[in-house]
């Protein structure tokens, strides 16, 4: 059999026939689509959500236009989360919606126009009423159907699941039950009904046995009794036509007796068996649509009240049915009159305190039943009222009760007036505490670390009584331990970083609790925001929950007067991006410059980027470790980041640290400044990895996630599970004590000479030359020749490089002076310090540049030197 679906209009309910899921989703992409005639936007009792970010279980989520930001993430518990957004929804890049679930998990409805952008994903079934566009890389995986243009889909894609289809609990919009039958009907009164009073019912048309969810389409009812309505909405004779689910109808009846009301028939049907229910402001049973219409009576309201709070000024009349009026008229006036007060626990019947909170009036302690209730003398004025006050401690539903026996010394043997009332007691705030409270005195950085972004806390909730009129401090008023209310709804707000620093709000879960009656008023709640900072946590104080049949407010309150709970870090940091360059090829000199590229993220629980983590809220410090070949030395304190180097590695914007080609060497060792000494030279150091050691500055509440080197130790740090730094390459780093040499040159007087360079590195041992040198730079005018008292020569060549650690037989030519002479040289290598050496140890550790001779015409060595060799 075909389902039915009622399908509302923004401005209007009109109902038609529906289509099955498979008619609304026929294939992957369905445009200008005829099905269904308009797109519904009527989930019947659904939660409010402000945000796309988070975990959802089954059932319906609604929301207004919204733009979900970048890189949000939204998992689904089962199926199916059916999400209805009332206006245009906008999907940014990377946004992934149940991307890793079965599709059956996600239904979205949108009334206006979807625009999906780059890299986004939706995992599930959308129905659109406007237009769609799809940007680069997204993709859909479920069905879509939309009333208008489908367009975009640069590289993007589209799959259609029609065995997901037929697990999809399609809810309002397909397979779903929105013009079933009306399950119940219920009456709500005063409970105090007089004949010359006309008596208003509440009415609601039920669509579930608990009445949580109404008929909101059009309802026409017809009431028992079949006459005496004299009012009400829509109402002609005795039925009511209503839609929204309630109506109010008002009865009248003049003589005493009692008459039984409800609901005959009704359009849509009620249930087999269905039974009115009715609430006389003590209970709802069938029972009580049994209405009791007295002649006189006790008339007096107890209007709903703060828990704690006292109610003063309530008006008690004595009336009666005047004899040819049929109006209430007192029945005695300007008298006292013993009235006998007793109370009656509603809901709940017992309460949860200890010792058991009793009701007061006029500041007089009432028991429970008529036979132990306490007797007060009312002065009643010439209209037959009197004033008396009322209080209760606790939370609850509660009636009083009052009666008042006429006897012969006050000339009115045998008359007994009755009265009732309900009202409902409610806690005028709550109090917010940790399970462990820690020190949070100014709301910033100094908080103690109370969780971590995403992670659950607990918070203890308790609910407390009215202490005085602008309470801001709940937590030291007395407590209300019979309190019980689902869904209240909690709220938060980023105190710091403040807003206008770039600090946002972030997404709380859950956004609502269920309060648990409890000797101490204690109910213990697990929090989390998915955000970074110092926040203010409480109940959503401009929301009116429904407690008992009342509308609440509830403030709230954090213990200790203090700023907040504490201060949440992110849960873990990422290295999103490394790299290093060498500086030379495949390798570098030490003290030479290399390049190194890394992107750092403080992340939440859930993956994603914590924004808030900034300015003086992002502690977190890095230093650079190093060792070669796993040998257990730490050689981080050689590396030099920055030319000159930086104060600090780390710096942080909304969540993110990069650096991007900065400059690193792995330093020369020191050479002792008092002890004349050669350069010190070692290495090589073949396969030095080059690691992030990060500090969170909170104890390391935070880590870096993936460690994978322990600078001081041997072994495999994976497996004995103390790595402590994250490598920043994947390459091998070798890195090499370097020299350049000049080598001395000889030649005829009468041709130009050439003299070359040559690349060393330090082996071990001693220095070999160094064939991987192909990028140290040869250039004529680096080269220096002291003329002095010779002719004067220059040099020319090629700016060029070293080929395989040598310079090329013309890259440096000396021209002929024409006559036999020596010529001292030197190549200048101020700005490349690495290709430096202490070629002069007589003159203390100082790093010189190459130094040679060129020699034009017979070489015979020079008198001062006993012999002659490289060095």
């Amino acid at each position: 059999m075909r389902s039915l679906l009622l399908l509302l209009l923004l401005c209007c309910a009109l109902s038609v026939v529906a289509e099955e899921c498979d008619d609304i989703w026929p294939r992957a992409v369905t445009e200008y689509s005829a099905v269904p005639a308009a797109v519904s936007y009527s989930p019947p009792s659904p939660t409010n959500i402000n945000s796309f970010s988070g975990s959802f279980g089954p059932g319906d989520y609604r929301s207004g236009s919204r733009v979900i930001p970048n890189n949000t993430v939204l998992t689904t518990t089962g199926a199916t989360t059916r999400i209805f957004v009332n206006g245009n929804l906008q999907l940014n890049n990377s946004v992934l919606l149940n991307a890793y679930g079965p599709p059956e998990n996600l239904l979205i409805v949108v009334t206006g126009n979807l625009t999906v952008f780059n890299n986004s994903v939706i995992r599930g079934f959308v129905l659109v009423g406007g237009t769609v566009f799809f940007s680069n890389n997204a993709s859909i995986n479920g069905g879509l159907t939309a009333k208008g243009d489908i367009s975009g889909w640069n590289n993007s894609n589209a799959t259609y699941n029609p065995s997901a289809l037929t697990r999809l609990q399609g809810g309002v919009v397909c397979n779903g039950a929105a013009a079933s039958q009306i399950d119940h009907f219920e009456f709500a009164y005063s409970g105090q009904a007089l004949t010359c009073k006309n008596e208003t019912f509440t009415i609601k048309a039920c669509a579930n046995a608990s009445c949580s969810q109404l008929i909101t389409s059009t309802v026409a009812a017809t009431l028992q009794p079949a006459s005496g309505w004299v009012s009400g909405t829509g109402l002609s004779g005795n039925v009511l036509n209503f839609s929204g689910g309630t109506a109010t109808a008002t009865l009248q009846q003049t003589t005493a007796a009692t008459v039984t009301v409800g609901v005959s028939s009704s359009t849509p049907a009620k249930k087999a068996g269905s039974v009115t229910l009715c609430d006389n402001g003590s209970s709802l049973s069938a029972a009580n649509c049994n209405v009791t219409f007295a002649d006189a009576g006790l008339v007096f309201e107890v209007p709903d009240k703060l828990a704690g709070k006292p109610e003063n000024g309530i008006k008690v009349k004595a009336v009666k049915t005047a004899d040819n009026t049929q109006q209430c008229v007192p029945a005695f006036a300007n008298v006292s009159r013993t009235v006998r007060f007793w109370s009656t626990y509603v809901d709940p019947i017992a309460p949860v305190a200890n010792p058991v909170p009793l009701m007061t009036v006029n500041n007089q302690t009432l028991n429970t039943s008529f036979a132990t209730g306490r007797n007060l003398l009312l002065n009643f004025d010439n209209n037959g009222e009197a004033t008396i006050a009322v209080n209760y401690s606790d939370a609850g539903k509660l009636q009083l009760n009052a009666r008042y026996t006429g006897s012969v010394a006050t000339a009115d043997n045998n008359l007994v007036l009755n009265g009732d009332d309900s009202f409902v007691s409610s806690p005028a705030g709550l109090c917010l505490q940790l399970q462990t409270p820690l020190a949070c005195a100014v709301a910033d950085e100094t908080c103690t670390v109370m969780a971590k972004a995403g992670e659950n806390f607990n918070v203890n909730i308790s609910a407390h009584s009215w202490q005085k009129d602008d309470d801001d401090n709940f937590c030291d008023n007395g407590i209300t331990p019979s309190f019980e209310l689902e869904n209240i709804p909690l709220q938060h707000k980023v105190l710091a970083p403040a807003v206008t620093a770039g600090g946002v709000d972030g997404n709380l879960a859950p956004t609502s609790y269920n309060h648990q009656a409890a000797a101490d008023a204690i109910t213990t709640v697990a929090v989390n925001i998915d955000e970074v900072g110092v926040f203010e946590l409480g109940s959503n104080e401009s929301a009116t929950p429904g407690y008992l049949g009342a509308n609440i407010q509830l403030k709230s309150s954090i213990a200790n007067a203090q700023a907040a709970l504490g201060r949440l870090v992110p849960a873990s940091f990422e290295l999103i991006s490394s790299s290093v360059s060498p500086a030379c090829g495949n390798f570098s000199y030490m003290n030479q410059y290399a390049k190194l590229n890394f992107e750092l993220e403080a992340h939440n629980l859930a993956g994603v980027v914590t924004t808030n983590y900034r300015d003086s809220f992002a502690k977190a410090k890095a230093t650079l470790v190093a060792e070669n070949n796993n040998d257990g030395v730490d050689r981080g304190s050689r590396i030099i980041v920055g030319d000159p180097p930086l104060p600090e590695l780390l710096s942080w914007d909304a969540g993110k640290a990069s650096q991007l080609a900065v400059p690193f060497t792995f330093a020369r060792l020191a050479v002792p400044a008092a002890t004349p000494s050669t350069a010190l030279p070692d290495g090589p150091f073949k396969d030095l990895k080059l690691a992030l050691l990060l500090d969170d500055q909170d104890g390391a509440v935070t880590k870096l996630n993936d460690l994978d080197l322990n600078a001081s130790t041997t072994t495999d740090c994976d497996a004995t599970a103390d790595c402590s730094a994250k490598v920043l390459h994947n390459l091998d780093l070798e890195w090499r004590y370097g020299r350049l040499q000049l080598m001395n040159a000889l030649g005829s007087e009468q041709h130009d000479l050439p003299v070359q360079l040559k690349a060393e590195y330090f082996n071990g041992s001693l220095f070999v030359h160094n064939d991987q040198d192909s990028c140290s730079v040869v250039e004529p005018a680096r080269l220096i020749i002291d003329s002095t008292g010779r002719p004067a020569i220059t040099a020319s060549g090629n700016d060029a490089t070293l080929q395989q650690g040598l310079s090329n037989a013309f890259d440096l030519l000396l021209q002929a002076p024409g006559v036999e002479s020596r010529y001292p040289l030197q190549y200048q290598l101020s700005d490349a310090p690495w290709l430096q050496y202490d070629w002069n140890p007589a003159n203390g550790p100082t790093l010189e540049n190459p130094q040679a001779e060129a020699v034009f015409g017979s070489f015979r060595g020079n008198n001062r030197q006993i012999f002659w060799r490289e060095n």
